[in-house]
């Protein structure tokens, strides 16, 4: 599945790199061949191989040419997954949220709560203290 979101990024790079298209300077293009292209780039993928790296690079960088047609939410993950990838210099106050590892780092540190044992109660008839005679 990973391979054949690549190849639509690498066919839409094509059509959006042929096109007369630049992002931020030209205007939006109006053929709908080069909208579905676009649309096509902004899809989020994972670095799984070397030879993608390249093209996910080249992806995130468009992204951040189009930041204008990106809600606010879109533009923090794109952050994220530049910094995370190490495609830029992470800043100091960096955190991924959704990175597993950090989550596992905060269960640990929570303390361990024992749990009070609670008294057995025994089942059955008892004696009472009561005598009826």
């Amino acid at each position: 599945m990973a391979e054949k979101v690549f190849t639509v990024i690498q066919d839409s790079r094509a059509t959006i790199e042929a096109s007369p298209y630049i992002p931020g300077v030209s205007d939006f293009p109006l053929d709908d061949r080069i909208k579905d292209a676009l649309s096509n780039i902004s899809v989020s993928v994972l670095k799984t191989n070397n030879n993608w790296d390249v093209l996910l690079q080249w992806s995130i960088a468009f992204c951040n040419q189009v930041r204008y047609l990106l809600d606010n939410s879109t533009i923090k993950a794109l952050s994220l997954v530049s910094q995370e990838l190490r495609h830029i210099e992470r800043s100091p106050n960096y955190v991924n949220p959704y990175r597993k590892q950090n989550s596992q780092a905060s269960l640990d540190v929570a303390p361990s709560k024992t749990k009070k044992k609670r008294k057995e109660i025994k089942k059955g008839p008892r004696l009472s203290s009561h005598s009826e005679l």
